[in-house]
């Protein structure tokens, strides 16, 4: 059986912080945020166009580096002119 192990940097951020958004390889765009009190993860993929939600680990690997909500935009406006064709 083999485990993999994800280091992330959950502790290094606050909830007033937040919305954080992180990139890994300037493909995936990744969204954490409060709704309603609970966190949500939002992966955004741009290479095929895929949007769904993911986990807090994920968003926040070491491996991602922290980026704007700029870039969080110009990604999802890729997005949706893909799924206005």
């Amino acid at each position: 059986m083999e485990l993999e192990y994800t280091e992330s940097i959950i502790k290094t951020i606050d909830a007033s912080d937040l919305p954080v958004y992180t990139v890994w390889e300037n493909k995936w765009f990744y969204r954490v945020r409060n709704v309603d009190g609970r966190i949500v993860c939002d992966k955004l993929y741009i290479d095929s166009f895929e949007y769904q939600q993911s986990s807090l680990g994920i968003c926040l690997s070491k491996d991602n580096e922290r980026t704007t909500e700029d870039a969080w935009q110009n990604a999802m406006h890729k997005f949706m002119n893909f799924l206005r064709k």
